[in-house]
């Protein structure tokens, strides 16, 4: 018996898009066949998610195994983001290496017995008849107890020794002793076989006979329409590759001078990347050390860099200190090696210098687990929505041996009151890549608000977006709502 892979997902995949693996088996015409499917942390004996295993059967005509490992793989990931690094973090959340081990599950097979002879012994006076396979070649699995169905050979001459029995002792593993009791010499010594079956048809379970291993999934969900043209080494970051930074956001944005923004970049070889590389319109070239987390970190891996201007690059290669100056227009994001040569692609961040009406803006998740932001800085609305749970109570009580009360007792009692707050933002001008990109936010799991200066959790309140694009708009923005996920209490 044997297992052998047909096809499966990239080495690196984003996980909220289906995984799926094809693995083919020789023994999946046996009765009651199933492919077991185990997923594993890389390289441990740990089942992700503690999820049980998959007992898969084979595809009608083919008898292929069809693994959708991606529910298993994302109840294993979550999100990073951590406010305070204006460095880099080991984005351990962000995704999971795994390994995928294939075995089979079928109808027990049968086990052939070579002879059958009369076995006596203290525990058995009256005499009972062994099983045995004389060549000793094949074991069998019985134990005391099983019930057992016995089918002879067309040769045999004993009719109690066929159908339903209980094995009652097993000498060795290759013989077992029935329920039948001895009854004449001609039973005796016979060189007639059958073959023995469980008789309730159990399943054994063989795991691990393929072990497919060296893969990684990330908190991400490519489109529907360019998955299928999904390519790992794209993202790559190393020595050969360029790779791109784990995000669908444009390659040239628009942030404000103190915005905050966290990318993820994907690595098989993270030791040599060791800076983060900033390049501004004043011609100056910064260098931000990320060395001291990414020389620790081995095998394949995500980690998660600030790109924002608040990242405050500290090494200066060429021009002045200082990322973002009073005339800045834009500045250029990389990975960089210890030579300071580029290793990722470059992104491109525009400074919005326009009159603040206010400070608001949205850090979100985008769609490949890296955080972005959309300014919202023009005219905003807050709308406090009160929620109050209240309750009919008794009035008076006995005075003077009768009830009575005072006019001015309280019959609705307020036991809970809650404010929400919903805010009515609006986004500053947009290119048409940006408004695209736009519609990441409004659909993101995860989303903060800035609130003097700070983030906050919050909940966008729209369930739907026009398409803005320059052919029906000459000048692109957007309105939207955003509600704090924690409400204010107050005392009761």
């Amino acid at each position: 018996m044997a297992i052998s892979k047909i096809g499966g997902p990239s080495r690196l995949t984003p996980a909220f898009n289906p995984v799926i693996f094809y693995y083919d088996s020789t023994n999946k015409n046996v009765d009651g066949f199933r492919y077991v499917v185990e997923v594993y942390s890389a390289s441990t004996n740990t089942k992700i998610g503690g999820e049980p295993d998959l007992f898969i059967p084979p595809r009608i005509g083919d008898g292929i195994c069809v693994a959708n490992i991606g529910k298993i793989l994302q109840s294993a990931i979550s999100q990073d983001v951590n406010f305070s690094n204006t460095s880099c973090i080991h984005a351990t959340n962000s995704y999971i290496n795994y390994d995928i081990k294939i075995g089979e599950s079928y109808v027990s097979n049968t086990w052939a017995y070579d002879d059958f002879e009369f076995y006596s012994s203290t525990a058995f006076t009256n005499g009972h008849i062994q099983l045995r396979q004389f060549a000793s070649a094949t074991t069998h699995t019985f134990l005391v107890g099983d019930q057992i169905n016995i089918v002879q050979d067309s040769t045999a001459n004993v009719p109690s020794l066929e159908g339903l029995h209980t094995v009652i002792a097993v000498p060795s593993p290759y013989s077992i002793i029935v329920d039948v009791v001895y009854l004449d010499a001609v039973q005796n010594a016979s060189t007639v076989g059958g073959d023995v079956s469980y008789a309730d048809n159990r399943k054994i379970v063989v795991r691990n006979m393929y072990n497919d291993s060296g893969y990684t999934a990330f908190n991400g969900a490519e489109k529907h329409t360019v998955f299928p043209s999904w390519d790992q080494t794209d993202y790559f970051i190393d020595s050969t590759f360029r790779g791109n930074f784990l995000t669908s956001s444009p390659d040239t944005f628009t942030i404000l001078e103190d915005s905050s923004v966290y990318l993820n970049a994907f690595s098989t070889a993270m030791t040599n990347v060791r800076f983060i590389k900033f390049e501004n319109s004043n011609g100056d070239v910064l260098l931000k050390s990320i060395s001291a987390t990414t020389s620790s970190l081995t095998g394949r891996t995500v980690i998660q860099i600030s790109a924002g201007p608040d990242t405050n690059p500290t090494i200066v290669l060429s021009g002045t200190s200082g990322l973002i100056k009073s005339d800045t227009e834009w500045y250029d994001v990389s990975l960089a090696s210890s030579t300071y040569s580029q290793l990722s692609q470059k992104k491109r961040y525009n400074i919005n210098r326009n009159c603040r009406i206010n400070d608001y803006e949205i850090l979100f998740k985008d769609r490949k687990g890296s955080y972005l932001v959309f300014p919202a800085i023009l005219r905003t609305t807050i709308n406090s929505n009160i929620t109050r749970k209240q309750y009919k109570q008794y009035l008076g009580d006995l005075s003077v041996n009768k009830w009575t009360y005072s006019g001015k007792d309280r019959g609705t009692k307020t036991y809970n009151v809650d404010i929400e707050d919903t805010y009515a933002l609006n986004t500053p001008f947009m290119t048409a890549e940006e408004s695209l990109f736009f519609k990441e936010m409004i659909s993101s799991s995860d989303v903060y608000i800035r609130l003097n200066g700070e983030y906050w959790p919050c909940e966008v309140v729209d369930n739907s977006v026009e398409n803005k694009t320059p052919q029906n708009n000459r000048l692109i923005k957007y309105g939207f709502s955003v509600k704090l996920a924690n409400n204010d209490i107050v005392n009761a």
